[in-house]
């Protein structure tokens, strides 16, 4: 059975207070967690409202981009300076065995890289209450 794709999350870490930034991107995200965070004083984590089916990890990311790219200049001076951003892409397999084969094009990787956003993968196997994380 192929691995599902269920979601794609955004992570901002930050030594600042990212309010600002939370408040601006409430119409087109919902805000899953914000708080403080083992490796920074503040963490935020969103996922998209906006996009239209199907939501694929290439469009995910480019939607993700899109939301920062637009962010007016205070919140997207948040984004910059922030210690780690990272785009989280949520899979779940049967079993343990299932193999996750994830093709992304290079203007995809290219905007990532030149946006300084991470790609972390997150792996939850069905029946298992703990993720695997890559």
């Amino acid at each position: 059975m192929e691995p599902n794709f269920l979601n794609a999350d955004l992570e901002i870490f930050s030594e600042e207070l990212l309010d600002e930034l939370i408040s601006e991107t409430g119409d087109r995200t919902h805000n899953l967690h914000h708080g403080s965070a083992e490796e920074s004083k503040e963490m935020a984590t969103f996922e998209l409202w906006s996009l239209d089916e199907p939501k694929t990890p290439e469009r995910l990311i480019h939607g993700f981009c899109d939301l920062l790219e637009s962010l007016s200049p205070e919140s997207k001076r948040l984004w910059q300076s922030a210690t780690k951003v990272l785009i989280d892409l949520g899979y779940e397999v049967h079993q343990e065995r299932d193999r996750i084969a994830l093709e992304l094009k290079p203007e995809t990787l290219k905007r990532l890289s030149d946006s300084n956003i991470a790609l972390a993968f997150t792996i939850y196997h069905r029946g298992r209450s703990e993720p695997f994380s890559y």
